[in-house]
């Protein structure tokens, strides 16, 4: 393939990328303040990470038990 087929296929690229982007931006789903956003979600995820630490400490207990 010569050069003009590589530029049209990078520029293509970029531009579906460019459009997906927007097509996100325009949902709210690439925005950078989700946070802000989405409050009762964030609280979810503090939520799930207390309970992820809780699971992994009953894991180390028991792996502890196992060993003895």
């Amino acid at each position: 393939m010569d050069k003009s087929g590589w530029l049209v296929i990078t520029l293509s690229f970029i531009v579906l990328f460019i459009c997906i982007y927007l097509v996100m931006y325009f949902f709210g789903i690439a925005n950078h303040d989700s946070q802000e956003t989405f409050p009762e979600l964030q609280s979810q995820v503090e939520q799930l990470e207390l309970r992820v630490e809780e699971l992994e400490g009953q894991i180390d207990k028991l792996t502890n038990l196992i060993g003895e």
